[in-house]
C-alpha cells in the first residue's frame, strides 16, 4: 500500500507540476487509497493519460500561454535551443520533465511528415538528407533521397557532411543563426504540409 501511494504521488508530481488543482488530486489519492487500492491505480492511469493528450503550454517566458507546438510553428530555433540546453546534454536527469516529454513527442511528430520534394538525382524518391557543407552557405539544393547512389553523388558535388531533414531541430541550436534559418527553410520548403501536422 505505501508503496502504491508513493507510486502514485511520484507520477502525479511528474506530469502535473506546476498546473493547478495538484493538491486537490492529492487529497483524492489519498482518499482513494483508504477506500480502495484499485481505484486509485485507475485514476493514477487515467491522470496520466490526460496528462499526455493535453498539449504543454509554457508558463513564463516570451511565448507564455502558448503550446509546444504553438512555438515550434513560430520560432523553432528558440524551441531547439531550450531542448539542447535544458535536456539533451544533461545526463544526470533522473526522470524527464512534462516540456522534455513534449518536445520529444513533437520530434517524433516532426519524423512522421512526409516530405513533398523529388530527389534532384534519381526523381524517383522523396528527398531525406540534406548536406551541411565544411565551407560555404547552406542551400536549398544540396537535398538528395536515401538511395546510397543519390547520397555519393550529393557528397562529391560538395565536401560535407549529411543529415536528415527531420532531424534538424537537433542541429540548429549549436549553429549562427543566419545558418540556423536557413536549415529551417529547408526543413519548411521539403515538408510543405507541415503546418498540417499541427493543426
Amino acid at each position: 500500500m505505501q508503496k502504491l501511494q508513493e507510486a502514485g504521488i511520484y507520477l502525479l508530481r511528474l506530469f502535473f507540476f506546476g498546473k493547478k488543482g495538484l493538491d486537490n488530486l492529492l487529497s483524492l489519492i489519498f482518499y482513494r487509497l483508504r477506500v480502495n487500492s484499485k481505484a486509485v491505480l485507475t485514476l493514477t492511469i487515467k491522470l496520466l493519460v490526460m496528462a499526455q493528450e493535453s498539449p504543454y503550454v509554457f508558463q513564463s517566458g516570451p511565448y507564455k500561454d502558448l503550446s509546444v507546438e504553438q512555438v515550434f510553428l513560430l520560432d523553432p530555433i528558440h524551441l531547439a535551443w531550450l531542448y539542447q540546453n535544458f535536456f539533451k546534454n544533461k545526463r544526470l536527469i533522473k526522470s524527464p520533465n512534462q516540456l522534455q516529454l513534449a518536445i520529444e513527442s513533437l520530434l517524433e511528430k516532426i519524423h512522421g511528415i512526409d516530405t513533398t520534394k523529388d530527389c534532384p538525382y534519381c526523381r524517383q524518391a522523396k528527398v531525406v538528407n540534406f548536406l551541411l557543407p565544411d565551407f560555404g552557405p547552406v542551400t536549398n539544393g544540396l537535398l538528395c533521397c536515401d538511395n546510397p547512389v543519390c547520397r555519393e553523388e550529393l557528397k562529391s558535388v560538395r565536401a560535407g557532411e549529411l543529415h536528415t531533414i527531420s532531424d534538424f531541430l537537433l542541429l540548429v541550436s549549436y549553429m549562427p543563426k543566419p545558418q540556423a534559418q536557413k536549415i529551417v527553410g529547408i526543413f519548411k520548403a521539403t515538408h510543405k504540409k507541415y503546418k498540417e501536422a499541427f493543426a
